[in-house]
């Protein structure tokens, strides 16, 4: 599914995720008026297709982490000027990641690829995990039948991703057959927000 759906189905499901509004091409600086607020990690500027479950990602669409109102209407006003008309520019604040990485869920089988800091180098193939763990589906992620590198997520913090995204997927919408792949991060305090789901 695309960025758009995935931010949509995460939240139909009551999963943490973004908070996005999409900004109208036609009124883009009360649009961003409407919406802006300084923030301490700034804002992300992304750009998507119409929400479409069905839609595969959209590969090489321009984004950017800014934190004034002068930088943030420029860059959605240069965004909708690079990107076709079926496109939309969205907009969200940037989340905190303290940790990060991949809930990986295929058969009865659920793995949980963790990184510090940002996830795309990991989801990228460009950097590895500083630990694996793998689990048996359905689980709450508090025995993991193994463990690669160092144990790097608290007992707590795997309680939260199986308590907040696992358990709250709706799979009546997602296929069985194919692996399920969410992104996801985990601030100072602890807090845990998917940012992306995609379907393999």
């Amino acid at each position: 599914m695309n960025k758009l759906a995935s931010i949509f189905y995460l939240m139909g499901q009551g999963i943490p995720t973004s908070d996005v509004d999409i900004i109208d091409r036609r009124r883009v600086e009360d649009s961003v008026r409407k919406v802006y607020s300084p923030k301490k990690n700034g804002w992300v500027i992304r750009c998507g297709k119409h929400p479409d479950l069905r839609d595969k990602p959209e590969r090489r669409l321009p984004w950017h982490v800014c934190s004034s109102f002068d930088e943030m209407t420029k860059v959605v006003i240069d965004f909708y000027n690079e990107i076709g008309n079926n496109y939309y520019v969205f907009v969200h604040p940037q989340r905190e990641m303290n940790k990060s990485g991949n809930l990986i869920i295929y058969g009865d089988r659920c793995v949980i690829e963790a990184v510090q800091g940002w996830p795309e180098g990991l989801s990228h193939g460009k950097e590895n995990p500083l630990a694996v763990y793998t689990f048996c589906s359905p689980s709450l992620f508090v025995a993991p039948l193994k463990i690669e590198g160092k144990h790097f997520l608290t007992s707590q913090e795997l309680y939260n991703l199986g308590h907040q995204i696992e358990r709250r997927l709706d799979y009546r919408e997602l296929s069985l057959t194919e692996i399920v792949v969410i992104e996801f991060s985990i601030s100072n305090q602890g807090e845990i927000s998917a940012h992306d789901i995609h379907v393999n």
